[in-house]
């Protein structure tokens, strides 16, 4: 008798362990990382935030889960990451040298008057270690739109590791831009990552050169 008491006891103990892991603890063999939370999956889909072009997870219903928490979003490298940080910021000089001729196709409100000059487009004519040298040209207003051109020097620096954890930490700071594209990209093409960078990281961004004319080839 005494045996079976013990017995009966034991077997309600795994049951309320079990419950309690289940109703509790959740599985211990999930563990979620920076920026999850544990959640029990529902309507066979994790309910999350997603970056652009990362698809719905999904899951078995009654599973535990990892979710990216409230303000964060799936990026494409599975990681939880604020909103405008769903795009990786990079860094490709080769961009420069790979493109005889470049467009710049939006700036930041605050940079210059648009009114007074258009068909801003750079072409390169040479580098060094730290520059790269182009011949800008533009349509100029003061000469009934005819072009100017002038050589210009850009220091081509990688960002700065301080900066960029500024720019982190703030997640609302923005700075002035200008926005160069390729030739082909000008024709509404443009890189949906480069658009995304720009309309986020940049103070008042705005296209100004949508289509290329007779004029500005």
């Amino acid at each position: 008798m005494k045996r079976n008491k013990i017995a009966l006891l034991a077997m309600m103990m795994a049951n309320l362990c079990q419950a309690f892991r289940i109703e509790g603890m959740g599985d211990p063999k999930i563990t979620c990382k920076e920026n999850e939370d544990k959640v029990r999956c529902s309507h066979g889909r994790i309910t999350e935030g997603r970056c652009p072009g990362v698809f719905v997870e999904r899951c078995e219903n009654g599973e535990d889960v990892c979710k990216c928490k409230e303000g964060t979003f799936r990026k494409d490298d599975k990681k939880c990451v604020p909103w405008r940080e769903c795009v990786t910021r990079e860094f490709h000089r080769s961009f420069l040298h790979n493109n005889p001729e470049i467009f710049q196709v939006g700036m930041s409100g605050n940079v210059w008057d648009n009114t007074s000059a258009k068909c801003i487009r750079g072409t390169r004519t040479s580098n060094s270690l730290s520059f790269e040298y182009f011949k800008l040209k533009f349509q100029d207003r003061k000469k009934n739109w005819a072009d100017s051109e002038y050589n210009i020097g850009v220091e081509v620096v990688q960002p700065n590791p301080q900066s960029e954890w500024e720019l982190r930490i703030n997640s609302y700071d923005t700075r002035d831009c200008v926005y160069f594209v390729s030739k082909s990209a000008v024709p509404n093409q443009r890189p949906w990552r480069c658009d995304f960078l720009f309309n986020n990281y940049c103070h008042r961004p705005f296209i100004n050169l949508h289509m290329l004319d007779d004029k500005c080839r």
